[in-house]
């Protein structure tokens, strides 16, 4: 779900893996210390498969995912442990089509899993 009364950045990555992690490198200064990303293998928000909501802006990617072993989620794993997700939450992306990671003042402790 994308949220309301924040900017909103489209990235221009085309579905591709390696354009979505330079996407998220170029813009992740812009949208702030991140608090919530959600993740699916089908689109979220038109094409937008991965929505990382920061403090002052919301990124919407395309070339990363969920749901399979393949490079889209490894994409996705990328991200996530840049942005602070540990290991072993972020992995959850190889299992399952969508997967929400909530930061809270305690860190990354609340992730949700729907298969």
């Amino acid at each position: 779900m994308i949220p309301t009364g924040k900017t909103i950045i489209r990235a221009s990555d085309y579905g591709t893996t390696e354009l979505s992690v330079q996407e998220w490198r170029r813009c992740r200064a812009v949208i702030g210390p991140v608090q919530r990303i959600e993740v699916s293998k089908a689109a979220l928000d038109r094409d937008a498969t991965m929505i990382i909501e920061g403090r002052e802006a919301c990124l919407l990617l395309s070339g990363a995912n969920a749901g399979y072993a393949g490079e889209g989620p490894h994409g996705s794993e990328r991200i996530l442990l840049e942005a602070g997700v540990p290991k072993d939450q972020a992995q959850a992306v190889f299992d399952s089509e969508h997967v929400t990671f909530i930061r809270d003042e305690g860190g990354w402790t609340h992730v949700r899993w729907n298969k």
